[in-house]
């Protein structure tokens, strides 16, 4: 029976409805950074995250508009999925990176994906669909499979048509660890067994 309580328990907490982390609108917040040695900081927490920008056309004429960001995931959390909510591309796709760590290694015009943990070219016809597997799935970069854990991750996204800002808007879901969910409904689990077992014994 605790086997059986155990997994409902964690499918309970892994499916609880999602709370609010950061949300960072350039509109609103400011133009994130077009450094990629000092990008934006951002802290992500439990539940929705989102980030809306611009990318392509720059202040200045034929200038490039590119955005990093250095997300923060928290200790017993995870990347789950990277939403892509909203694309106005420039051409057929626009490109999104990451790389572990508070910096993109490599400028924007490189054609050296390896230090990148991954890479995707992200359309229109996505929106709405889960992203993140896609750009763990870039070619020539390290790569990963299935969720990222805590820690920093910087994203790069930009568009190379600078005829016109092209606005994006991605959702991070961010959920507990499994180990840190799993441990939460075990100490719960004991806790209410050893109530009951007093209870039946009293």
């Amino acid at each position: 029976m605790l086997p059986q309580l155990l997994t409902l328990s964690v499918v309970g907490v892994l499916a609880a409805p999602a709370a609010a982390g950061f949300s960072y609108a350039e509109s609103v917040n400011g133009d994130l950074s077009d450094d990629r040695l000092a990008p934006s900081q951002l802290m992500a927490s439990y539940g929705s995250n989102i980030l809306s920008g611009s990318i392509g056309k720059g202040p200045l004429p034929g200038s490039l508009d590119l955005d990093y960001v250095t997300v923060t995931i928290p200790a017993g959390m995870q990347l789950a999925r990277l939403d892509l909510v909203q694309a106005n591309v420039g051409g057929a796709v626009s490109f999104i990176a990451v790389e572990a760590g508070a910096q993109i290694s490599v400028p924007h015009t490189t054609v050296d994906a390896s230090p990148l943990l991954g890479w995707h070219h992200f359309g229109g016809a996505e929106q709405g669909s889960d992203i993140l597997q896609a750009i763990g799935a870039g070619p020539g970069a390290i790569g990963f499979a299935g969720p990222l854990g805590p820690g920093q991750y910087t994203f790069w996204v930009m568009e190379l048509n600078t005829a016109e800002a092209r606005g994006y808007s991605f959702e991070f879901v961010v959920v507990p660890a499994p180990s840190s969910a799993c441990l939460a409904a075990l100490g719960g689990l004991i806790a209410a067994g050893r109530r009951r077992g007093a209870m039946l014994f009293n």
